[in-house]
């Protein structure tokens, strides 16, 4: 039973910002085949703490979903004429989980692909 994962930080000036583009994320998540939500908060950077950060974890039931929710927030975050504007950086970071299988491969040893703005 693996398990699309989508991890990303956003990092942005400022924490109205931040909640804008969260919630805007929420918005995109309705209707979505989704297994599990590790988190989705905005809280300040360990190294910054004046900058504010967006942060995700999602396990989705199916590729597809994953695929939408990742390529709509890195288009919203690169491309869009405003949103782009307020991102500082970005990392997004998927894979398929399989801790859930019966031959569990630990998420180290699976194929990682990466997105960095």
């Amino acid at each position: 039973m693996s398990k699309p994962r989508l991890e990303f930080h956003i990092q942005f000036d400022t924490v109205a910002h931040a909640e804008a583009v969260k919630t805007r994320l929420q918005i995109q998540l309705v209707g979505k085949n989704i297994f599990e939500t590790h988190y989705l908060t905005t809280e300040s950077d360990e190294d910054d703490q004046t900058t504010p950060l967006l942060r995700g974890e999602i396990r989705f039931n199916n590729q597809i979903d994953l695929d939408s929710l990742r390529d709509w927030t890195i288009s919203a975050i690169s491309s869009h004429t405003i949103i782009r504007t307020w991102v500082r950086s970005a990392r997004f970071l998927w894979h398929l989980c399989t801790h859930d299988d019966s031959t569990v491969q630990h998420c180290l040893d699976t194929d990682f692909q990466e997105f960095h703005l």
